[in-house]
């Protein structure tokens, strides 16, 4: 039962994200979002379900990587301030007989008077398969927020 409702919600979700704005208005929004006074470092964070082959940590150690490639230092958790751009991955996994469905998601997000807030803009992957699979996504949908970051902080 629990296989089937996933599947529905993954259904769903790719639905919904096809219906979502137009590209003009994301671009917009995520040069608004995304824009900030010291753009080479970002503050991240990053969580993983127990049910994935990659724990928190690895996946820590993963959007560290991509970010210093970006030549964007990541700050862990303690070095958040309230006036800081965060930038959070989360993955989720379902354990199959097989390979794990699997879920990837990045958002941005910051503070609105001490309240955190997210932004509407995710970088999503879903799909299942080996752990290298997901390691090879999880690297793809990473880039792809940060090469939003950078472009939305370069006077271009």
């Amino acid at each position: 039962m629990k296989k089937i409702i996933l599947i529905a919600l993954l259904l769903l979700s790719s639905q919904a994200q096809a219906e979502e704005i137009s590209d003009a208005l994301k671009t917009a929004m995520k040069t608004f979002y995304l824009k900030v006074d010291n753009p080479d470092e970002l503050a991240i964070s990053a969580a993983a379900e127990s049910d994935c082959p990659i724990t928190g940590d690895e996946l820590k150690e993963m959007v560290s990587g991509v970010l210093i490639r970006a030549r964007v230092k990541p700050l862990l958790g303690d070095e958040l301030s309230e006036n800081s751009l965060y930038m959070e991955t989360t993955l989720r996994c379902l354990e199959t007989d097989g390979n794990p469905i699997f879920a990837i998601e990045v958002i941005f997000g910051g503070f609105t008077e001490g309240v955190p807030v997210w932004y509407p803009i995710p970088y999503r992957y879903m799909g299942m398969g080996r752990e290298e699979w997901i390691v090879s996504n999880i690297k793809n949908v990473v880039e792809l927020a940060i090469t939003d970051y950078i472009a939305a902080n370069l006077d271009l």
